[in-house]
């Protein structure tokens, strides 16, 4: 054997430096046009660099500029993948903890109250309260379409309210 191990990798590193070397602005071109950001496009470059060189450690690149695009168009997706999940885009539905029975049998019992507890209100105290804050209708429309006055309308969301409360209070 004519060489050691390390001249080997010697002569490995200084072939993939002397192949690239022509390469690096067009390299550098094709990462900057598929990230749109210059410091991934950077990071990603070095990247690059530092995968190929492990591999020369390892074991020789054949074709190192193919290498080195494959390897970019794999970090670029990476970026991409990492960049969704940052903004909130989930890819794979994350189960929900179902609730308790207990408290799916609460919350219904207490939406029947409220329920019942609307049905039992005198109907324009009724129909103000539902416009006002379960349709969003300003106080004015209320008034203007009812023939009230804006008061009038205030002081049947407030009554339709304190009603609601008792009943949520007497309920527990």
């Amino acid at each position: 054997m004519s060489g050691s191990r390390s001249d080997m990798a010697d002569n490995s590193y200084s072939r993939l430096v002397q192949d690239l070397s022509g390469e690096e602005s067009r390299l550098r071109a094709f990462i900057a046009r598929g990230v749109k950001d210059p410091h991934a496009a950077a990071d990603i470059y070095q990247e690059i660099w530092v995968r190929l060189l492990g591999r020369a450690h390892e074991d020789k690149v054949e074709t190192p500029v193919a290498y080195a695009y494959r390897v970019a168009k794999n970090l670029m997706n990476d970026f991409y993948r990492m960049a969704k999940a940052a903004h909130g885009e989930v890819t794979e539905a994350i189960p929900a903890e179902a609730p308790l029975q207990d408290r799916v049998f609460l919350s219904k019992q207490r939406l029947q109250q409220l329920h019942d507890t609307l049905e039992s209100m005198p109907p324009l105290r009724r129909e103000v309260f539902v416009r006002r804050r379960l349709m969003g209708h300003s106080h004015q429309t209320i008034a203007s379409d009812l023939g009230l006055t804006i008061t009038a309308t205030e002081k049947h969301v407030g009554r339709a309210l304190s009603t609601l409360y008792q009943a949520l209070e007497d309920g527990e």
